[in-house]
């Protein structure tokens, strides 16, 4: 029978692994021990705000109202503790009801409200040739979305309110259209971030079309591209602002030369239509009135053009061979007849 060599040095080996992995299952049920604690507490609140939520369905349900102090903390007893009686209103009227407080509207700026309201009733100002609006160029590290320009203004303290639109007419370069009673406080405010505005910024210059297609285009052709493409930001401003600044807008971009008033007319024309003329009412007052001869002769007659915009004297349109309805007539036979 052969000798059997025992390696006493692997034994011992063993046996200290075999305690390390007693040692650690017994940190592991330590830890299983705690979690399981955790999770029961975790139960515990979770059906104790269940029951809360149950007992205020049930008050926003019945026709009771909310007790006036509702319990600000969750326990134990939340289950099990009855909800207080409410006491009854002494002058006969029920105090509003849950349903009723999140209902109510959130109120809006106090502070705004009154400012708006005092421009308002401010007597109108003498019309000028100066505009009522201006823009300012500022900064923008990397590029972003309009919404996240707003923001970011608004972080330094510049109301988004009192920016009617932000435009960006080149490479971190951003463009908003103020008006000029706001635009001191804002520099102000910039001013007081550390933020300086680009004094002298040309959106007309053609190193901003950043387009690779023209990039071999001839410094004439560039210089129009530059143009075209800044009337086309001047137009969307136009259709994004509210209706009551597109005249002034518009007034705006004329005089810096970045819309044509061909153009201008045009947008008012769409945007602003003029409403229809009412006639007064034969049977009214002043359709009475103006039937007397006295004022009858004094008015002053409309001013009529005709398709090409001659003045005509009467509103009777002579219909000659070039009007006839049969002078565009595709049959021969019919526009000789």
């Amino acid at each position: 029978m052969s000798n059997i060599v025992i390696d006493q040095s692997a034994i011992l080996a063993l046996v200290e692994s075999v305690k390390a992995l007693h040692s650690r299952l017994d940190v592991f049920e330590k830890a299983q021990q705690a979690q399981q604690a955790l999770n029961d507490q975790f139960r515990q609140d979770v059906n104790n705000l269940h029951s809360v939520i149950s007992n205020l369905e049930k008050l926003v349900r019945s026709p009771t109202t909310a007790p006036a102090n509702p319990p600000n903390t969750v326990n134990s007893d939340a289950s099990t503790t009855p909800a207080p009686q409410p006491q009854p209103h002494p002058s006969g009227t029920q105090p509003p009801q849950w349903t009723q407080v999140l209902q109510r509207p959130a109120t809006a700026n106090p502070k705004r409200r009154r400012e708006h309201a005092i421009r308002v009733l401010q007597p109108p100002r003498t019309p000028t040739d100066t505009p009522a609006y201006d823009v300012i160029h500022l900064h923008r590290a990397h590029r972003m979305s309009h919404a996240e320009y707003r923001a970011t203004l608004a972080a330094v303290g510049i109301d988004s309110k009192r920016i009617l639109d932000v435009t960006f007419p080149a490479r971190n370069i951003a463009t908003i259209l103020i008006h000029t009673d706001y635009r001191d406080d804002i520099l102000r405010r910039l001013t007081e971030g550390g933020l300086t505005a680009i004094p002298d910024f040309n959106p007309l210059d053609a190193q901003h079309v950043a387009d690779p297609k023209f990039a071999d285009m001839p410094a004439p052709q560039l210089v129009r591209i530059a143009a075209a493409l800044h009337a086309d930001r001047c137009v969307r401003t136009v259709r994004f602002v509210k209706l009551h600044t597109v005249p002034g807008v518009l007034k705006f971009f004329i005089s810096q030369n970045w819309i044509s008033t061909a153009k201008a007319q045009a947008l008012s024309a769409e945007l602003l239509p003029r409403p229809p003329k009412r006639t007064p009412n034969i049977h009214s007052n002043l359709g009475q009135l103006l039937l007397e001869p006295s004022i009858a002769s004094q008015l002053r007659k409309p001013v009529l053009y005709d398709l090409f915009g001659n003045v005509v004297e009467s509103d009777f349109m002579e219909v000659t061979e070039e009007f006839h309805p049969s002078a565009h007539s595709t049959d021969p036979e019919e526009s000789h007849q």
